[in-house]
């Protein structure tokens, strides 16, 4: 499954044009919410607006505040505006040391803001369409309505997509940020895929450790992450997940009894996985594990581990499947056969689900025909990320793995 190399566009370097994208991007948003109005330039991205502003860190930082006056914010979270329990792993409830309150708000979401856009720097698009293609993405609503929530997903993108980029540099540096970002978030750990990219060894060394210290931390944390999970929300609304189809059945789709689309959901999970483990039988030799590949390997293990694990997911976290963008461009145009086709389809379905949220904006009440097609539409091209995705995942990764994973090396071996 080789793939030629890409060519730049010649007359113009496509890593500028990218970065000078995203620079513009940034001082449009800013111009636009001196000029405009901070509300008014969010709600043309076609979301709800919360306010007080970012209200995913204000969360934590209203979490604060009601321990300090003796309460535990993920039992009563009495200081928060919309009285929504914190639903962090209690690491982050350092913040309750530092006795910050909700003037905090605004630096605790830049922090997490900063990084992401700093992160993008990253990106080397070898041509014109990955750099428009990467910008189109990751300035759709989807992946702003992180921005505007001052999610922690942002902080989380910006450490997989280093630990992908520098893993071959500094392997044990990422398994590390790999361990540090699943402490926080737990969902990151699916990203250890991408040390597959490292040499057979290596990859098991420190995967080993990373999966041991992440399993010990969990038995040791488990009872408050179960609260937390309890208490995160779940909505069949801007979301992809297993569970999104159920819960929409009689709010969104009409249907009254969501007991056969349940049934339906795992069918085609178990379709899936058997398509996919069949294609990884038939593969035919391994690829080279450039950061490319390895960004899609990370990218994409999260988005099927949350897809799967956590069954409803906000679509901001959709911008982990960016990270594998220019590995879809190089086999949508070099690949042979179904991963061409796939690769493709892949691309079209993730535009369209980080769009969609502006459709649905534009599409009338939620009882109208308009919304409920856009609807099925939306979940359908985010069932076939998942799909394909994951056939591409499978197919792609290293021969020894997971058969060979702990076989001794042949003598011949560097």
């Amino acid at each position: 499954m080789d793939t030629a190399p890409e060519k730049s566009d010649g007359s113009w370097n496509p890593r500028l044009i990218f970065r000078g994208g995203v620079l513009l991007g940034i001082l449009l948003l800013g111009v636009m919410m001196l000029g405009y109005g901070y509300e008014q330039t969010w709600r043309l991205f076609g979301f709800p607006t919360m306010m007080p502003s970012f209200s995913d860190a204000r969360v934590m930082t209203a979490g604060s505040e009601s321990y300090q006056l003796g309460h535990d914010p993920m039992e009563n979270n009495v200081r928060d505006p919309w009285q929504r329990r914190m639903n962090y792993p209690r690491c982050w409830q350092i913040l309750y040391l530092m006795k910050v309150d909700q003037s905090f708000t605004v630096p605790l979401a830049l922090s997490f803001i900063v990084p992401f856009f700093a992160s993008l720097w990253l990106f080397e698009p070898k041509n014109g369409w990955v750099a428009g293609l990467l910008l189109l993405l990751l300035f759709s609503p989807a992946v702003m309505l992180g921005v505007e929530r001052g999610n922690s997903d942002l902080l989380i993108f910006a450490m997989i997509l280093a630990l992908a980029v520098w893993l071959q540099k500094w392997p044990r540096a990422a398994g590390g940020l790999l361990f540090f970002a699943a402490f926080l978030k737990l969902f990151p750990i699916f990203a250890g895929l991408a040390l597959l990219g490292l040499t057979r060894d290596k990859a098991v060394r420190i995967g080993t450790v990373v999966l041991l210290a992440f399993v010990a931390y969990v038995l040791v944390e488990a009872s408050n992450l179960y609260e937390a999970a309890k208490v995160t929300e779940k909505t069949p609304l801007m979301a992809f997940g297993t569970a999104v189809l159920v819960m929409a059945a009689p709010m969104i789709l009409g249907i009254a009894d969501p007991a056969f689309l349940q049934t339906a959901t795992w069918f085609v999970v178990a379709v899936v996985v058997m398509a996919a483990v069949g294609l990884r039988i038939a593969r035919s030799g391994d690829q080279d594990a450039d950061a490319d590949l390895r960004c899609f390997w990370a990218g994409i293990a999260i988005y099927l581990g949350s897809f799967v694990g956590l069954s409803s997911n906000y679509d901001y976290r959709l911008v982990f499947v960016i990270m594998g963008v220019p590995q879809l461009i190089k086999w949508s145009g070099a690949a042979d056969g179904w991963i061409k086709w796939s690769a493709r389809i892949m691309i079209g379905a993730l535009v369209f689900s980080t769009w969609s949220i502006l459709m649905f904006n534009h599409a009338g009440g939620i009882d109208s025909f308009r919304f409920r097609a856009i609807y099925w539409v939306d979940q359908t091209c985010k069932w076939l990320i998942f799909a394909n995705g994951f056939c591409l995942l499978l197919a792609t990764l290293p021969g020894w793995f997971p058969w060979r994973t702990f076989a001794k090396e042949p003598a011949s071996a560097g």
